[in-house]
């Protein structure tokens, strides 16, 4: 998010995200429409959370999901689906798709996302 200093010529640039950058590029529309599209997929193709968590670290960061990673991120997706399920009534489905949506923002924000190293 750092713009360069185009009055030098620097070797290297610093690589930081401010939290209102995170905020900004979290609310953003764009976002909300890749993260919802990402969710979908993920619902589609995968059965159980840790199928889905092994793909969604592939695809986010390309590479394999820690087991450590598998365990953490399948217990916030089911408890996250367990939350919306409990305040819409909404069908199992629904409630992980919205809970892997935001699954997919966090992993999204995530500097390993955000900065190339």
């Amino acid at each position: 998010f750092d713009g360069p200093d185009r009055n030098q010529s620097t070797e290297k640039r610093t690589t930081s995200a401010l939290p209102t950058q995170v905020l900004f590029l979290l609310n953003s529309p764009f976002i909300q429409k890749q993260a919802d599209s990402f969710a979908k997929r993920i619902v589609d193709q995968c059965a159980t959370e840790q199928e889905a968590v092994a793909f969604a670290y592939q695809a986010v960061y390309a590479r394999a999901a820690t087991p450590a990673e598998i365990a953490i991120v399948s217990q916030q997706v089911q408890s996250l689906a367990e939350q919306v399920r409990a305040q819409t009534d909404g069908l199992p489905e629904e409630s992980r798709r919205s809970a892997w949506k935001a699954v997919a923002k966090t992993l999204f924000a995530s500097n390993e996302f955000l900065h190339v190293e």
